[in-house]
């Protein structure tokens, strides 16, 4: 145990300071929802013909995008399907529905060795709002200051849990705020929109994610934060985060909790910036993913409260919403550009 921090695991004969060797996870192969297949057609194509042909049903369906979730009858059907569909000229792309790895617990503290975030609201103008789209669980109330910064949620996942226990989504939204107090110095007109892809279930799934990143979009989001991730790269959903980085919208994508040197996606995505872990400065926390995409690294340690109580949370999640709310606050509070705020993050 650690004082006011998650506990370490350690395994040894004789004495801990022997414990020196670093147990690593090996990769687990993808998982995805049973028999279904998530597919983006092309302009012009009959979704429903084209799911009949194929003995499937249409569970969900984006018709501006061309995006659909099928269901098959069994494996086979499934795995058949996807076969037929990569060579079908009217398919702009197909994959399994993968899910995402739950996010990491959150721990209660006797005491922080922070105290409560203060940040004033400046009020957004009409133009230039700067708005970050937090992709997570349900964000709940920080309190009547804060929640000036949160914007009305926004559901892609069905009905929200009824927990009274603080959520990821919550402790992701303190952490972007905490962020955005230090590079803006304490007022700032940067709000969140956040988007619930969980719902009441503990992960969730790429075409929920896909939902929520293009509802982010719709509602105005010009910064996406991606706290999630899953080790199978869906080319839907990729699709879905290309569109958006063409509308020149800054994404910041988790690296992953565990050190298996494997890309985790969205963070993955060619264009999204995936964030890394530090445990101590310079220092490549020992639960952090890391391969020879990730462009910059933050603290992986976040303190919150919510309802009066001090939490700790850690990982790759965290120093996410710290970029996220890095550029936010910068973009937000002074004259730099794109570019040279996002040059500064990967060399600082």
């Amino acid at each position: 145990p650690r004082t006011n921090s998650v506990p370490d695991l350690y395994v040894f004969r004789t004495v801990m300071k022997n414990a020196t060797r670093e147990v690593l996870v090996p990769k687990a192969a993808p998982r995805h929802v049973p028999n279904e297949l998530l597919v983006r057609l092309k302009p012009g194509t009959d979704a429903d013909a084209l799911a009949k042909l194929l003995g499937a049903k249409i569970t969900g369906r984006n018709d501006k995008l061309g995006l659909y979730r099928l269901l098959f009858n069994n494996a086979s059907a499934t795995d058949a399907a996807l076969g037929q569909l990569k060579g079908n000229s009217d398919v702009a792309a197909v994959d399994y529905n993968y899910y995402f790895d739950p996010p990491p617990p959150i721990q209660a503290l006797s005491s922080a060795p922070i105290a409560p975030l203060s940040l004033q609201l400046n009020p957004p103008g009409d133009s230039g709002k700067v708005i970050v789209g937090l992709i997570d669980m349900n964000v709940q109330s920080l309190g009547a200051q804060l929640d000036k910064f949160i914007l009305p949620q926004l559901n892609v996942a069905g009905d929200v849990s009824a927990s009274t226990d603080i959520t990821h989504g919550t402790a992701m939204a303190y952490n972007i705020l905490t962020a955005i107090a230090q590079a803006s110095g304490g007022g700032s007109s940067v709000q969140i929109q956040p988007v619930d892809v969980y719902g009441s279930s503990p992960t969730t799934i790429s075409w929920i994610v896909a939902l929520g990143i293009q509802a982010a979009v719709d509602h105005g989001a010009n910064i996406l934060n991606l706290s999630l991730g899953s080790s199978g790269d869906n080319s839907v959903l990729d699709g879905v985060v290309k569109l958006a980085l063409a509308d020149n919208i800054v994404i910041f994508g988790a690296a992953g909790n565990a050190p298996v040197d494997a890309p985790t996606y969205p963070g993955a995505i060619p264009g999204v910036h995936d964030v890394t872990a530090l445990g101590l400065p310079g220092q490549l926390a020992p639960y952090a993913n890391f391969w020879s995409g990730d462009n910059m690294a933050l603290p992986g340690t976040g303190y919150v409260y919510y309802g009066g109580t001090p939490y700790v949370v850690q990982g790759t999640s965290t120093a996410t919403a710290f970029a996220s709310g890095i550029y936010a606050g910068t973009l937000g509070s002074t004259t730099m550009n794109q570019s040279q705020i996002l040059g500064a993050m990967q060399t600082k």
